[in-house]
């Protein structure tokens, strides 16, 4: 309720998605960085820095995405009608992966 109303359901997680090429949300939360890091394909994400206006105590999970599949993502997005770019691609590829957990 710190923010300015109270949660509907307590126990929603908060994800966030970034590049894979460039986790720096991961690397701000303590988090080990996988792979190589630098420039990523991702128009709209990771633009070099964390914004100042992320609250990092709010977010209970960062998923990162390689720009090759948020850009595969893109296309199949693409194929079935949603003309989207390759941030939405990457977020429909976390939350694909996010509720293909078993306790999902």
């Amino acid at each position: 309720e710190e923010h300015g109303c109270p949660p509907l359901k307590p126990e929603m997680k908060t994800v966030a998605v970034e590049p894979q090429e460039q986790m720096l949300i991961t690397d701000a939360l303590g988090g080990e960085k996988i792979g190589e890091q630098g420039p990523h394909k991702i128009q709209g994400m990771g633009a070099g820095l964390v914004p100042k206006n992320l609250d990092l105590s709010v977010v209970d999970e960062v998923v990162p995405i390689h720009s090759d599949e948020a850009m595969k993502m893109t296309e199949e997005l693409w194929n079935i009608g949603l003309p989207v770019g390759v941030s939405s691609g990457a977020i429909v590829d976390a939350a694909v992966k996010v509720c293909a957990r078993p306790e999902s």
